[in-house]
């Protein structure tokens, strides 16, 4: 079977955490980083623009909203690498490591 890179990526991060005895916070965590940066900037140059288009009173209640939103995706992040932390005995011996490598060419 021929893997595309959103196939090979979360196999690779399997087989290392297979082999490492499993994964840790910031093992998972530094995965979605990238976006939550590039989410960041995105409320960032929202917040500018309302800053120069807005007054005072809008400029404080989008802050409020965007900075639950972010705060909403980084916690939900959050309780998903735990929920991945805990559940990782499980998959470790469901799945069937000879076919990952075989999958991933190792």
């Amino acid at each position: 079977m021929a893997l595309t890179r959103w196939h090979r990526k979360p196999l690779q991060n399997y087989h290392r955490w297979h082999r490492d005895g499993g994964p840790t916070f910031f093992g998972v965590f530094h995965l979605s980083l990238k976006g939550h940066i590039a989410f960041a900037t995105l409320i960032a140059a929202v917040l500018v623009w309302f800053y120069y288009t807005s007054n005072a009173e809008t400029l404080f209640v989008m802050s409020l909203i965007a900075g639950g939103m972010f705060l909403g995706a980084l916690l939900h992040d959050v309780a998903n690498t735990f929920a991945l932390i805990r559940f990782w005995r499980t998959l470790d011996q469901v799945i069937d490591w000879q076919r990952v490598d075989a999958a991933l060419g190792e």
